[in-house]
């Protein structure tokens, strides 16, 4: 138990020590004053040449200007939900991706989306053919504006996911 509070103790002290310190480049290293140095000193008649000498402050590194990322271009999209009338399953899932809701009322199927600050809801019946077409869209919201937003910032998420 001695040996392990030893050990302690002496790595503490260590770690208060802190990492020794390198004289910069054509700098002389410090030295421990001896016991001249509490005499006066005697001024030299002789002119020297100028001697660098270590500062106890180290100038701190210029800061790079922070670079502003390139902006990509604004990705055109339709905000109105109407564009969506007609779309077949295909359609929606390359403009929407897989929608995070699908509740099915006998042929007919409701695919729900989810924005921010929306929800689109789009309404699916099978045609003559047999294939799912929306027939009727809801996008739902707080106020219009703000829901033909969302939508779009819907609609641009999925691009750019789609892209990337």
């Amino acid at each position: 138990m001695k040996r392990l509070a030893v050990c302690f103790l002496l790595l503490a002290m260590a770690a208060c020590g802190g990492p020794a310190q390198k004289p910069a480049t054509g700098t002389t290293p410090p030295t421990k004053p001896s016991a001249k140095a509490s005499q006066p000193a005697k001024a030299d008649p002789t002119p020297t040449a100028a001697q660098p000498t270590q500062s106890a402050a180290v100038a701190p590194k210029p800061e790079k200007p922070e670079q502003e990322e390139p902006q990509q271009p604004e990705i055109p999209v339709d905000d109105d939900p109407a564009q969506f009338m007609a779309a077949d399953i295909g359609a929606l899932r390359e403009a929407l991706g897989d929608p995070v809701l699908i509740r099915r009322d006998g042929t007919a199927q409701v695919w729900q989306f989810r924005g921010d600050a929306c929800t689109l809801d789009l309404f699916l019946y099978p045609g003559d053919s047999g294939d799912l077409t929306v027939k009727h869209v809801e996008l739902r919201g707080e106020a219009e504006d703000e829901r033909r937003a969302c939508l779009e910032r819907m609609l641009r998420a999925h691009i750019i996911a789609a892209e990337g």
